[in-house]
C-alpha cells in the first residue's frame, strides 16, 4: 500500500470505515472478482475532498484505486446503501462523547455549486445567471463542525428548508451520556427571516438569536411578532405589550422622531392626512383596503426597516393589531380580524400611485415632525439648518429596454430625511430640475448646499445662495 493512502486514510479513521462498508454484490454469472482495495477508493475520495479534484485529473495510478470510473461507482454504491450517514453518525458520537460538540448554538446557512448534467434537485441559479445548479444547506455547531447536510435545487429559497435543515440533525451522544438533537439558539442571516423559521426555532429552542439588519442579538420568541425585530440598526429593549398602544419603532437614523424612535397616535393620524390627499387611480369597485391606509403601511415598514416589497408584506403580517389600527387598517366587520394589505396589494397599488404626489406627501409630513424638546446646550450660539441637493440614480431601475432612473432629492443635514425629490429626465440633468424642486419647501434662514453642477447665476438668484466648489480631480 503506498505512503499516499496512508497519509489520506490513517489506519485508526479506516478502522471506522470499514465495518459499515457494504459487502461486494454477489456475481451469479461469474466474472472476476473486484481487484480494487475498498481502502484505495476511500483514500481517493478523500483525496477529491481535500483538493476538490475533477473526476478527469483524479490520480488514479498514484493511489491504485484503478480508475476514476471505479470510484465513481463505489462512491454510488456506498451512498445508496447508507454508508456516509452511518459514518457521520459514529464520528458524530465520538466527538459528542467527548465534549468536542457544542449544541448550544448553531448556525444554518446554504452556499450554491454548478450542477452542470441537471439533475431532479437542479434548478436555475439566480447568482449565476440562471444556469443550472443546486444548493447545500449546512447547520453547524458553535465550533464550526457540521451536523446536517440537506441537498435542494439552486432556486429553492433558503427559508423553505430551514425547517429540514433541524430535523436532519441526528441525536448525538453528549458527554453527559444522554442523546441531544435540539440546540438551544439558532443563528440565521436575514434570508430565514420569516414567520415559519421563527414559529419552528420556537418549538425547538425556545429562544432564537438572528442576524439581520447588521446585527445580532438574543431575541424572545414571544415577543418576535412585535414589529421591532423586522429590520432594526441595533438590538432594543422591547417594552411590554400593554404599553406599546400604537407605537412603531423606527430606524436609529430617524433622528427627528427622538430616541427610542416611535410613531405617536397623532403622528400616525397625521400621516393619514396626508396621505389622503393623493388621487386614488384604483376604480370605485372592488376597493378593499383605503389608498391611504395602504400607503402608511409602505411608509411605516420603511421607516421600521424594510427594503423591499416583499419585507414590506411581511411586517405588515407580523405587526400587532395596535400598529394596524393606527394606520387605518380595514377590520373584517363580522369576525373582528384585522386585514392588513399583502404585498401583492402594495405593490399594485405603488405602481399605479403618482410617485410625485407620494413623494411631497411623505417629504411634508416628515418636514413637519419634530424632536422633543431637548434641554438648552450651554453655549448660546445658535446652529443654522441646512439641507443639501444631490442626485442619484436608483440601481437596478434600468431593464432593457427602459432607462435607469435618475433622482434630484433635497435631504435634511441634521434629520437626514428627504423632504422632496423629483425625477429628471434623460434629455436633460440636474440643472432644470433644481428650481421646480424647491418651490414647494420653505427654505427661509436655511443654509442650502450642492455640488458645483449647480454654480449657475438662475439658481443663485432663486435661491439666494452660494454652491461649494467642488474640490479638483485628477
Amino acid at each position: 500500500m503506498t505512503n499516499l493512502v496512508d497519509r489520506l486514510l490513517p489506519d485508526a479513521l479506516w478502522q471506522r470505515i470499514q465495518p459499515l462498508l457494504p459487502p461486494p454484490p454477489a456475481r451469479p454469472g461469474g466474472g472476476v472478482p473486484r481487484r480494487v482495495p475498498d481502502r484505495n477508493c476511500v483514500a481517493a475520495l478523500v483525496f477529491m475532498a481535500r483538493t476538490s479534484t475533477p473526476w478527469s485529473l483524479l490520480p488514479a495510478k498514484e493511489l491504485g484505486c484503478g480508475s476514476a470510473s471505479t470510484c465513481w461507482r463505489r462512491l454510488d454504491e456506498w451512498a445508496r446503501a447508507g454508508v456516509f450517514d452511518r459514518l457521520q453518525a459514529v464520528l458524530l458520537d465520538e466527538l459528542g462523547a467527548a465534549g468536542r460538540i457544542d449544541l448550544d448554538r448553531v448556525c444554518v446557512d446554504s452556499f450554491s455549486l454548478r450542477a452542470v448534467k441537471g439533475g431532479d434537485l437542479t434548478g436555475a441559479n439566480p447568482v449565476d445567471r440562471g444556469k443550472a445548479g443546486s444548493k447545500l444547506h449546512l447547520a453547524g455547531d458553535a465550533g464550526g463542525l457540521p451536523l446536517a447536510v440537506v441537498l435542494s435545487a439552486a432556486n429553492a429559497h433558503d427559508s423553505t428548508m430551514f425547517e429540514a435543515v433541524l430535523d436532519d440533525i441526528p441525536p448525538i451522544l453528549l458527554a453527559s451520556g444522554r442523546r441531544g438533537q435540539r440546540p438551544r439558539t439558532v443563528h440565521a442571516d436575514k434570508a430565514y427571516d420569516h414567520r415559519r423559521c421563527r414559529a419552528r426555532a420556537s418549538a425547538w429552542c425556545g429562544l432564537v438569536s438572528l442576524v439581520m439588519a447588521g446585527w445580532m442579538g438574543r431575541v424572545d420568541m414571544n415577543q418576535a411578532r412585535l414589529p421591532a425585530i423586522m429590520g432594526m440598526s441595533k438590538p432594543l429593549t422591547i417594552p411590554d405589550r400593554r404599553a406599546c398602544l400604537s407605537i412603531i419603532p423606527l430606524p436609529a437614523a430617524v433622528h427627528r422622531l427622538g430616541a427610542p424612535a416611535t410613531l405617536a397616535p397623532e403622528q400616525c393620524r397625521s400621516l393619514l392626512g396626508s396621505l389622503a390627499r393623493i388621487a386614488d387611480p384604483r376604480h370605485r369597485r372592488g376597493r378593499r383596503h383605503a389608498l391611504s391606509a395602504v400607503l402608511a403601511v409602505a411608509v411605516a415598514a420603511v421607516l421600521a426597516g424594510a427594503r423591499s416589497l416583499a419585507a414590506v408584506g411581511e411586517w405588515a403580517s407580523d405587526a400587532p393589531c395596535q400598529v394596524l389600527a393606527a394606520l387605518g387598517v380595514h377590520r373584517h366587520p363580522l369576525t373582528g380580524a384585522w386585514r392588513p394589505p399583502g404585498e401583492a396589494t402594495v405593490r399594485r397599488v405603488l405602481a399605479r400611485t403618482d410617485a410625485d404626489a407620494l413623494d411631497r406627501a411623505v417629504g411634508a409630513w416628515l418636514a413637519g415632525q419634530r424632536p422633543p424638546a431637548n434641554p438648552p446646550l450651554p453655549t448660546p450660539r445658535p446652529w443654522r439648518q441646512a439641507v443639501a441637493v444631490d442626485g442619484k440614480t436608483l440601481r437596478g431601475s434600468g431593464h432593457h429596454p427602459s432607462l435607469q432612473v435618475h433622482l434630484l432629492a433635497v435631504l435634511g443635514h441634521a434629520s437626514r430625511a428627504v423632504l422632496a425629490q423629483v425625477g429628471v429626465d434623460a434629455k436633460t440633468n440636474e440643472v432644470t430640475q433644481f428650481q421646480p424642486l424647491l418651490e414647494g419647501l420653505d427654505l427661509a434662514g436655511q443654509v442650502i448646499t450642492a455640488d458645483a453642477m449647480h454654480a449657475q447665476h438662475a439658481q443663485h438668484a432663486h435661491a439666494g445662495w452660494s454652491p461649494e466648489s467642488a474640490p479638483p480631480t485628477c
